[in-house]
């Protein structure tokens, strides 16, 4: 189901990212897991992109959860898709403290 996942495309803009960030599971190596966990982290800068993605997410397990897979999603956490314009008083203030 990682390799699944992690296959999805991405839109390059706005940015939008997909990363498997732990992953765990099993009683040794070379042996079939009984069960695994994994934590999976989805970003990005529109919102519409983020939803998308989201969704993309849920249809592929969904379709591992048929395939004598039990999954089950647990939402950890949620963050809004965001981006700060170049114009903004934010950018302006973290370049001259670059700068300097």
């Amino acid at each position: 189901m990682v390799s699944q996942l992690t296959a999805l495309s991405l839109q390059g803009k706005p940015r939008t990212t997909l990363n498997v960030g732990t992953l765990s599971g099993g009683t040794g190596v070379n042996v079939l897991a009984s069960h695994d966990q994994f934590g999976l982290d989805v970003r990005s800068n529109g919102p519409a992109e983020l939803q998308m993605l989201t969704v993309r997410v849920e249809q592929t397990i969904a379709v591992a959860h048929q395939e004598d897979v039990h999954a089950e999603i647990e939402s950890i956490g949620r963050r809004l898709a965001s981006a700060l314009l170049v114009e903004h008083t934010c950018v302006h203030l973290a370049m001259e403290c670059i700068a300097k």
